[in-house]
């Protein structure tokens, strides 16, 4: 994204720039011309960015922000090095494949400075559009021929959907409501 240090006053934009460009990423048709070696350097870009981000927290962002950073760091950084092995698999298994795309977005797109007040609308649709992506997910119909891959995401989804004890921001009470009723 940016080789500039993230501040608070460009946070929003480049949250809203990294979410729009995952949700095009995760249609299968995707094809603008982008390599999977540019999608991945991309991703790197993003990591940079975010481990800047963990510089902005403070009292208003949630005791959870600086790991809900490192965490989507952490999986950009994976995700980046698999880039490449998409076009290998067969289309059902493509497609699972690219919803990680939409877990990221969802996952930085909740990501906010202002962690106990509603105050970032963004970071509260954001919220709610993973709220109905974790109920669908948890419903789906498994199919054998995407299960790998499907386990995979399964595990990055609980990676990045977490709660941090003591935190009390809207994110953490949130996802500690949501495991509550998923048991």
């Amino acid at each position: 994204m940016s080789e500039e240090p993230v501040d608070a006053s460009d946070f929003t934009q480049v949250r809203a720039d990294m979410v729009l460009t995952f949700h095009k990423w995760s249609h299968p048709m995707f094809e603008a011309g982008i390599t999977r070696e540019v999608m991945a350097m991309a991703m790197y870009d993003m990591a940079n960015d975010f481990e800047k981000f963990q510089q902005l927290a403070n009292e208003e962002t949630g005791l959870c922000f600086v790991e809900r950073c490192k965490r989507v760091t952490e999986s950009l950084h994976v995700i980046a090095k698999v880039v490449e092995l998409i076009d290998n698999l067969p289309l059902r298994a493509r497609v699972s494949a690219l919803n990680m795309f939409n877990v990221l977005a969802d996952q930085i797109g909740r990501l906010t400075l202002h962690g106990y007040t509603e105050e970032d609308e963004f970071s509260v649709i954001m919220r709610e559009k993973a709220k109905s992506e974790t109920y669908r997910w948890h419903l789906r119909f498994s199919d054998p021929a995407c299960e790998p891959m499907q386990k995979t995401l399964t595990e990055y989804w609980e990676y990045l959907h977490f709660f941090l004890a003591g935190c009390s921001c809207y994110n953490c009470k949130w996802e500690y409501q949501l495991q509550n009723e998923l048991k």
